[in-house]
């Protein structure tokens, strides 16, 4: 009927996303990683989105503190050549001296095709057009 098969996306389908949550201990050391963090970056593509130092919770057991991170990568092949990157790890060492990290964690992206038709699902009359015949002429 309407079913869509699911496959584990292939690390060059969909963006992946960085979501990360630290607690700056010593902003002029993390400042010295912000500084390098950008170039870095956008050598692998990377956009970033944005931060919020005063996140709230709507729900949830855990709710976070602390600085909120969220940029993206066009895909899963470049996120983990910029986490493997000598000059990313050189750098990331003024992250660990200048914050305490909670996780730096990726999420993958939905294919385009899985978002277009999960939106395309929600319109109303969706199961109405599966029903309807073409008409020739």
């Amino acid at each position: 009927a309407d079913q869509v098969v699911r496959r584990s996306p292939k690390m060059s389908d969909v963006a992946v996303y960085a979501v990360v949550n630290l607690h700056v201990t010593e902003p002029a050391v993390y400042r010295q990683y912000e500084k390098g963090f950008f170039p870095l970056l956008k050598k692998y593509g990377g956009e970033f989105i944005t931060y919020d130092d005063a996140p709230f919770t709507l729900e949830g057991e855990a709710p976070r503190n602390g600085r909120m991170i969220i940029f993206k990568f066009p895909s899963e092949a470049q996120a983990r050549a910029w986490y493997a990157d000598p000059d990313y790890q050189a750098l990331s060492e003024h992250r660990r001296a200048g914050t305490r990290l909670e996780f730096l964690t990726m999420v993958r992206g939905m294919r385009h095709a899985e978002v277009l038709l999960t939106r395309v699902r929600q319109l109303p009359g969706y199961h109405l057009f599966l029903l309807k015949k073409p008409q020739n002429g």
